[in-house]
């Protein structure tokens, strides 16, 4: 395999490689693991945009990944088991990078199928993260009943996942739960269920920063309720001090005059923009 190169070459290289794995999974099933982590490294050393089109062109990318489900999903071997959880995820990313999203769900779907039904807790997280991830893509296709259901799903299945990770995935179906009232136009279940996502959010958390101002935003985009959300965000002076130029934001999207130091005014001018559909 060549290691350098562009353009036409360096996806040859890539090309042959992928074609090199086919052929070993087809030949020696046993080294699944060996080749799923090829393919991983593979993924972090060509890059994500030329193996997207690598993938693109390999009409064998998809039926291998169904092959080593389809050999190790029944094996009682733990490692084998790894190997096909790890298959069914690599297929759910193709599919999302081929921009399929319903066959993203599809996979999603038969993930909770295959591992539903187990006590194990690893397993349990894996169900728990397809559901999430497929009521996150359901809100974005528009279909708000259904993201609600497998938000429902996932509520069941809380009580079998270590306290840490359910917060993480409580936080995650409070932003979907969020979108579907705003969808739904029912404005203030939406803050009531951003009240109670709200006293999910760790400050340190980075993706739960971002996920507390694209809420923001969009509560803020559905109209009148800059006071009520500023409101939440400060009942909690040790989470809105994390989140100052958001709260100086809101404040200033009311009229009201802040007085804060001058780099939080500065970030709360950019963050004005941010919630009025602006590009930070």
């Amino acid at each position: 395999m060549i290691a350098h190169g562009t353009g036409r070459k360096r996806l040859y290289s890539a090309s042959e490689s992928l074609h090199c794995i086919y052929r070993k999974l087809r030949r020696e099933p046993g080294d699944a693991n060996a080749v799923l982590q090829l393919a991983q490294f593979m993924s972090v050393f060509y890059g994500e945009a030329v193996l997207e089109s690598v993938l693109r062109s390999a009409k064998a990318s998809l039926a291998r990944f169904d092959w080593v489900v389809e050999q190790y999903c029944g094996g009682e071997n733990a490692t084998d088991l790894d190997a096909s959880r790890r298959s069914l995820l690599y297929r759910a990313q193709t599919q999302a990078a081929h921009g399929r999203t319903e066959g993203q769900i599809g996979v999603l779907d038969e993930i909770v199928e295959r591992f539903g039904a187990t006590h194990l807790p690893r397993d349990q997280t894996l169900v728990a993260e397809a559901l999430v991830c497929k009521s996150e893509l359901l809100i974005d296709l528009g279909r708000a009943d259904s993201a609600l259901q497998a938000c429902r799903d996932l509520d069941r299945r809380l009580g079998a996942l270590a306290a840490e990770g359910r917060i993480d995935f409580e936080w995650r179906t409070g932003r979907v739960r969020i979108k579907v009232l705003l969808a739904q136009r029912r404005h203030a279940a939406a803050l009531d269920a951003f009240r109670s996502a709200y006293a999910l959010f760790n400050p340190r958390g980075v993706g739960m920063l971002d996920g507390i101002l694209e809420c923001v935003r969009e509560l803020v985009s559905a109209g009148g309720v800059e006071r009520d959300v500023e409101g939440i965000l400060s009942s909690d002076q040790g989470k809105s001090r994390a989140l100052a130029p958001l709260v100086t934001a809101l404040r200033q999207r009311t009229g009201a005059e802040v007085r804060a130091p001058k780099e939080v005014l500065e970030v709360a001018e950019d963050v004005r923009g941010y919630l009025a559909g602006q590009r930070p």
